[in-house]
This record gives C-alpha cells, sequence and structure tokens, in this order.
C-alpha cells in the first residue's frame, strides 16, 4: 500500500513512538534508494566512460580534483553567503536559505512552526 493513501485518520491514531518509528523507517529507506540511484548512476556513467575510451579511474580523479579547486584556471574564489535563517538555541548553526534545509529546520517546521521567525534581520 502507498505511504500516500493511508487515510490521515490511520496516522493520528498512532502514539508518537509509533509515529517516530514510523519515521525512522522512511528515513532509511530513502538513504538506501538515494543510495541505489548514486551506485546506478555510477554504472551509467562507468559504461559510458568505456564508450568514450576514458578510463572511469581518470574521470573521477579528474572531477574530484576540478571540485577541489585544484587545477581550476581562472576561477573566482568561492565566496561564503550569509545566513538568512538562525537555529533557535545554538548561534553557531545556521542556514543560508538554499539548498535542501538542515534538520534542525525541517524538525522546527514539523513541529507547526514557521521558518519566518528564525529570519535573521
Amino acid at each position: 500500500m502507498a505511504l500516500h493513501n493511508i487515510p490521515l485518520e490511520t496516522l493520528e491514531a498512532l502514539s508518537i513512538e509509533a509515529l517516530e518509528e514510523l519515521k525512522k523507517d522512511i528515513e532509511k529507506t530513502i538513504v538506501k534508494k538515494q543510495d541505489e540511484r548514486l551506485e546506478q548512476l555510477k554504472e551509467e556513467v562507468r559504461q559510458m566512460a568505456e564508450r568514450l575510451g576514458v578510463p572511469f579511474e581518470t574521470l573521477l580523479e579528474r572531477l574530484t580534483r576540478e571540485r577541489s579547486g585544484k587545477g581550476r584556471k581562472n576561477s573566482a574564489p568561492k565566496r561564503k553567503l550569509p545566513w538568512r535563517f538562525r537555529h533557535p538555541t545554538d548561534p553557531d548553526k545556521g542556514w543560508t536559505g538554499r539548498g535542501l534545509p538542515p534538520k534542525w529546520l525541517q524538525e522546527w517546521e514539523a513541529s507547526g512552526r514557521s521558518r519566518e521567525e528564525l529570519r535573521i534581520g
């Protein structure tokens, strides 16, 4: 049965503990499926490199070198973006508003709170 077909009443009838367990199971499944997807992509890239006559390891080394900044020519240094949102209790944590929200912000919103409450400035 697809999860999106579970009636809301069924979820509301579960205890907090049961919901937390379900949440953990869902998160584990997501990680597993992401890993499977990455492995599938890796194999597709390996086959593509092979067809083009490029050793896969050479391709990986080149990509790693470019990503780390070594070997890049005439590229501007990355500038650090300022935080737009700050953790409610830990001032050392924040989020720029780009990319996926951090787990602490997801949990904040899941508790019914608004991210706007944490906006800086």
